[in-house]
């Protein structure tokens, strides 16, 4: 094939087949075709269709009764800045899982599809709090980077779980950025606010 020849076909190739911007990436008909269902949200009132969750499991084991912070109020490790319990009392893991299995059971029963993370990052006990680790806006979800140390790593297996569920990506905080999903309110579908501390 010559040059021109080659040349030709690709013109009418992209003539053929050219690119199209519209519909746009979060328009339901995209999102049902794409990625097989509408993903992400823009209000925080609602009905609520699915959401992820951790059930508290080992990861509770790295926090020590015995590391009170008298001058918090709270328990944790000061020096290795690996882990803080925030409160008087710590619950048993047996009492924060029954928990967990009521509220997930409640959910359940107003037809919430409920999604567990796939694991939990070692010695990451605020897993259980997702609504930090990621933000869902229309047509998928940003990862977010924790600020405290002792959260850090809790992003992959929310990546991970997001991932396998299939919901778009869209953005991760990265760098030296830090948010948290806590932060962050819908006030409606076009305002949300971000708490800065």
């Amino acid at each position: 094939m010559s040059v021109s020849e080659f040349e030709y076909r690709y013109n009418m190739t992209i003539k053929t087949f050219p690119s199209h911007a519209e519909p746009a990436f979060e328009t339901p008909e995209q999102q049902d075709v794409v990625w097989g269902n509408r993903w992400g949200c823009d209000n925080d009132v609602g009905r609520l269709r699915k959401v992820l969750m951790h059930r508290p499991g080992d990861e509770l084991d790295i926090i020590d009764p015995k590391m009170r912070l008298e001058h918090l109020g709270s328990y944790g490790d000061e020096a290795g800045q690996t882990w803080y319990w925030r409160g008087d009392i710590i619950p048993s893991k047996e009492e924060q899982q029954a928990q967990h299995d009521a509220l997930s059971q409640a959910l359940r029963d107003e037809d919430v599809e409920v999604v567990l993370l796939q694991r939990c990052a070692p010695g990451r006990h605020k897993s259980i709090y997702t609504r930090d680790s990621c933000i869902g806006v229309k047509g998928g979800a940003i990862v977010t980077r924790l600020g405290p140390i002792v959260r850090r790593g809790e992003e992959a297996p929310v990546t991970e779980t997001l991932a396998a569920a299939g919901m778009p990506i869209l953005r991760t905080i990265h760098g030296s950025g830090v948010m948290e999903g806590g932060s962050f309110v819908w006030l409606n579908s076009k305002t949300a606010v971000i708490g800065r501390s």
